[in-house]
C-alpha cells in the first residue's frame, strides 16, 4: 500500500502537477488521521474492556467481604441479645434485700463477658486496602466510605461497654473467689462465695444497670452498621447485574 502511495506521488510531479499532487498529498494525510484515530478508538475500547473486566472481579471481591460481614454481624447481635438477657437477669436480681440466687442467677453472674466485633473495611485502616479507584459508580464509593463514621458510633458504646465490664469484675472478685470461676480442679481450699452480698452491692446494681443501658445502645447502633452494610451489598449486585445485562 505505502509502494502503491509512493509511485502515485512520483508521477505527479515527474508531470509537473502541482496542485493535484497537494491536493493528493492532502487526501493522504487526512487517511493517516483517520487511520491514527481508528487505531486510537480500538486502542480505547480495548482498554475501557479491561477496566470493566477488572471492575467485575474486584466488585465480586467485595460483594464476597461484605456478605461475610453480614454474617459476622448477625452472628454479634445475637451474642449480644444473649448478653442482654444475662445482665437483666442479674439487674432482677440487685437490690439492698434479695434473697439467696438460684443457678440461673449465679451462672449469669459468672458470664460477664461482652463481645467485641471486627468487620472488614468498618475502620479507616482496613479501608487503606481499597481500591475504590476502579469503582466507577460514586454513590456505591460513599457508602463503602461512610461505613467507618457509622461503625465508629457503635464502637464508642463497645468500649464503653468493656470498661462498665471491668468495673463490675472488679466488684465481683471482692466477693466470688476466682478459683470459683475457673474450671480446673481447685489445687487448695477456697475461699467462700458471698453471691448474695455481691447482689446487695448499690454499686454493683448501678454498674451493671449502666451496662444494660449501653448495651441496648450498642445493639442499637450494630443494627445501624447492618443496614448500611446491607445498602453496600445492594448496590455491589445492582452494579454486577447491570454488567450482565449490557
Amino acid at each position: 500500500m505505502i509502494k502503491f502511495f509512493r509511485l502515485i506521488r512520483k508521477k505527479l510531479l515527474s508531470e509537473n502537477q502541482f496542485s493535484k499532487y497537494l491536493i493528493y498529498a492532502l487526501g493522504e494525510i487526512v487517511l493517516v488521521v483517520i487511520g491514527i484515530l481508528i487505531a486510537l478508538q480500538i486502542n480505547n475500547s480495548n482498554e475501557l474492556h479491561k477496566a470493566e473486566v477488572k471492575e467485575q472481579q474486584y466488585l465480586t471481591q467485595l460483594l464476597n467481604d461484605f456478605e461475610t460481614n453480614k454474617k459476622v454481624l448477625e452472628f454479634y447481635k445475637k451474642e449480644y441479645d444473649r448478653q442482654l438477657k444475662f445482665l437483666d437477669v442479674i439487674v432482677r436480681h440487685t437490690g439492698p434485700k434479695v434473697k439467696s440466687p438460684n443457678s440461673e442467677v449465679f451462672d449469669s453472674i459468672q458470664k460477664l463477658n461482652t463481645p467485641s466485633v471486627n468487620v472488614l473495611y468498618a475502620t479507616s485502616a482496613s479501608q487503606s486496602n481499597l481500591d475504590l479507584g476502579l469503582l466507577t459508580n460514586n454513590h456505591l464509593k460513599q457508602f463503602i466510605q461512610a461505613l467507618p463514621v457509622v461503625f465508629s458510633l457503635y464502637r464508642g458504646n463497645e468500649n464503653a461497654i468493656t470498661n462498665l465490664l471491668l468495673k463490675q469484675r472488679e466488684i465481683q472478685q471482692q466477693y466470688i473467689p476466682l478459683m470459683l470461676l475457673n474450671s480446673m480442679e481447685p489445687t487448695q481450699e477456697n475461699f467462700k462465695a458471698d453471691t448474695l452480698g455481691l447482689l446487695r452491692n448499690m454499686q454493683f446494681q448501678n454498674v451493671t444497670v449502666d451496662r444494660l443501658w449501653v448495651t441496648e445502645s450498642a445493639i442499637f447502633d450494630l443494627d445501624r452498621v447492618q443496614k448500611h452494610n446491607d445498602s453496600i451489598i445492594s448496590l455491589i449486585r445492582n452494579e454486577l447485574k447491570m454488567s450482565q445485562d449490557d
